[in-house]
């Protein structure tokens, strides 16, 4: 009897192991298929959730407009039902503000409020396209959480170590920012260091030097500037990994704690031999009994109450940002900051490149889109560099983080210094690489 019961036992064990290991293999797959394998449809090569989004956008903008002004509303209410009203009427009036050029620009002229029609585009589009691929992608991202995670993990760790101080875990991570968009990165960036399994120092330093442009914008940049996409993304790449070598060492992330959010009991796992084999098991011995549609729901549940905080800062920012970005004591500092580099390594157009990256500070979209295209094809591809790598942004990592939601603080200091580090770092190398590359020619 004693035999019966041992058989029953292990038979249930390899049962659970089998569905467990069939579902992580099934999930995993979905995961792959929907937020990495470009599919065309429509004319346009994009991911399943860029296509979803853009469908959304087509059949149901105005619902989806709605939806927005009352997230914003859920949002104002929350704020004044809470307490301490005293230290809330800025946050307060800011999001009155944010609601009433909002309702502006989906429901009425368009026009007046904001002073700049190029002002409420932006806002428009970026309040749009952000919210909906936000949410499609957080919707999605369960899919990734079983195993491959891990298993990216311990092929990769030893290198992203090695090159950029980062745990390999991350390598994931920032497939996320260049296939979906950086608001999805952070998101998942936040949500790895929440849970223990990133340190602070690893996860600014993936918001600060990782939160690449995603690939739909540079195919947009390359087009718009007449560049090669494979040239562009090869040196791009090669660009990536010289100055991130360089930035994951120095200030700022050299000041960032080397612990984590809080202690987890499932630390990351690294073997040396038959990692395959270890890393499955690894990971089915420890993955959570929390069930996908859970999984979710919970992140449905978390995306909305970011959104609620992240519009207002969208609308906010954006306007304000435009005003403080046209001052010229802003763009005087800047040319103080970059001109001696410029000077030095003899770039041309060196009016339009310190134009481009004011801008480009503010959106990448606008700063591409202000470009001269009569420019020499050298600042062309040193521009289209710096857009696909600029990291920063007041409409991307700079609201985001802005968030109340964030476990993770990064000042606006830390922001600026890194930007301006990385700038010049770009500048040197492409120049560096350029000149190579003339010099082999010749």
């Amino acid at each position: 009897m004693e035999n019966i019961n041992k058989i029953n036992v292990k038979d249930d064990y390899n049962r659970e192991y089998f569905i467990k290991l069939s579902k992580s293999i099934v999930y995993t797959a979905i995961g792959i298929i929907i937020f990495f394998i470009p599919i065309k449809l429509n004319g346009q090569v994009l991911n399943l959730i860029y296509h979803i989004s853009y469908k959304l956008q087509s059949n149901m903008k105005h619902f989806i407009e709605v939806c927005i002004v009352f997230y914003l509303i859920i949002g104002m209410f929350k704020e004044i039902l809470k307490c301490n009203l005293k230290n809330k009427n800025i946050l307060i009036i800011s999001r009155i503000v944010a609601l009433i050029f909002l309702v502006n620009i989906f429901f009425g002229s368009k026009n007046g409020l904001l002073g700049n029609d190029n002002v409420y585009l932006l806002i428009e589009e970026v309040v749009l396209n952000t919210i909906i691929v936000f949410t499609i992608g957080v919707l999605f991202m369960p899919f990734l959480e079983y195993g491959l995670l891990e298993l990216t993990s311990v092929y990769l760790n030893k290198y992203t170590k090695l090159l950029f101080r980062i745990d390999g875990i991350s390598f994931l991570n920032i497939l996320v920012y260049i296939f979906t968009n950086p608001f999805c990165g952070m998101f998942m960036t936040n949500k790895l260091y929440r849970e223990g399994k990133l340190k602070e120092y690893e996860a600014c330093n993936i918001i600060l030097n990782f939160s690449i442009l995603s690939y739909p914008i540079v195919i947009y940049i390359c087009g718009y500037l007449n560049i090669n996409l494979a040239y562009a993304i090869t040196v791009s790449t090669t660009v990536l990994i010289l100055i991130n070598m360089v930035l994951s060492r120095i200030y700022p992330i050299s000041k960032k704690k080397k612990s984590y959010y809080l202690k987890s009991n499932k630390k990351n796992s690294y073997p040396k031999k038959d990692k395959l084999k270890k890393i499955i098991k690894y990971y089915l011995s420890n993955s959570d009994s929390k069930g996908l549609f859970k999984a979710i729901i919970d992140n449905l549940e978390e995306s909305i109450s970011i959104s609620i905080n992240l519009i207002p800062n969208i609308v906010i920012f954006l306007y304000i940002g435009q005003i403080i970005l046209n001052s010229e004591i802003i763009i005087e500092i800047i040319k103080i900051l970059i001109n001696p580099v410029l000077d030095v390594l003899q770039v041309k157009n060196i009016n339009e490149l310190v134009g481009f990256i004011i801008d480009v500070f503010y959106n990448t979209i606008i700063g591409i889109n202000n470009v001269d295209k009569s420019i020499s094809i050298q600042t062309k591809i040193l521009i289209c560099i710096i857009g696909i790598l600029s990291c920063t942004s007041i409409s991307t990592n700079i609201i985001y983080i802005a968030n109340n939601k964030m476990a993770l603080k990064i000042n606006i200091k830390e922001f600026i210094i890194s930007y301006l580090l990385r700038i010049n770092l770009i500048i040197i190398i492409y120049i560096f690489i350029a000149y190579l590359y003339s010099g082999y020619l010749i």
